[in-house]
């Protein structure tokens, strides 16, 4: 099974939009109750402060017939926990139970449909742009000058490396809104050296306007790619 297309089912519905689907629940809520998403984690913050609403996200998705759920870390980095005022411990912790959150719900929802078919979940981990707060990064590829190839290696495989213990609960990776060719040669090659290699994986781009910001799509597959055979995009 390959990000959860089967015979009879060759077009899987994913979820998508967690954060707008929670930030409009909370907004529905009255004011002493509600929660404040507009923060450096953007939703991921909802993991210290009102996890169940995560899991009652991914649970409404799978009723509303997805096939395939991504955990709520598209935004989550441990620095952004700790500048917070979480410790280390604890800012690891709320990382991995992101990947709790959607398994409970995926459990919760195959015992109330005993003969749904299997439902997948994806290990969400947005770009090095989504790190730096409220400048949308992430789209228009404006990484500091100290943001070079191999920092981002390391930068994407501390996060693996920090969610290896979960590797047996998530069905596959993605990497999301990558706005750069150096970031998808750098993702490849964290993933080529930690536990993410013997997963699927694939890495969804940004083009803002139709155009890439890197200005890299014209260079040959072999250079773009950092290697023979493309990752699956989006």
């Amino acid at each position: 099974m390959k990000y959860g297309t089967t015979a009879n089912n060759p077009f899987p519905v994913f979820d998508r939009g967690i954060p707008a689907e929670a930030k409009r629940r909370i907004a529905g809520l009255p004011k002493e109750k509600g929660k404040d998403i507009n923060s450096t984690l953007w939703s991921s913050c909802l993991l210290a402060d009102d996890p169940q609403s995560i899991e009652d996200v991914h649970l409404a998705f799978l009723e509303a017939g997805a096939d395939v759920i991504l955990t709520g870390t598209y935004q989550s980095w441990l620095e952004g926990f700790e500048s917070l005022g979480h410790d280390t411990t604890t800012s690891k912790t709320l990382m991995l139970s992101s990947v709790d959150l959607a398994n409970n719900a995926r459990r919760r929802f195959l015992a109330s449909h005993p003969s749904s078919s299997p439902r997948l979940i994806g290990l969400a981990l947005g770009s090095y742009g989504a790190t730096i707060a409220f400048q949308g990064a992430e789209y228009t590829g404006n990484f500091p000058a100290s943001a070079d190839e191999a920092f981002l290696v390391q930068f994407h495989l501390r996060r693996l490396e920090l969610f290896e213990e979960t590797k047996d609960e998530v069905d596959f990776v993605a990497f999301e809104t990558v706005p750069l060719g150096m970031e998808v040669r750098a993702i490849r090659e964290a993933v080529g050296k930690s536990w993410a290699s013997g997963k699927p994986f694939w890495v969804g781009l940004t083009a803002p306007e139709g155009r890439w910001p890197g200005g890299e799509l014209s260079g040959k597959g072999e250079d773009f790619w950092g290697g023979e055979a493309p990752v699956p995009v989006a």
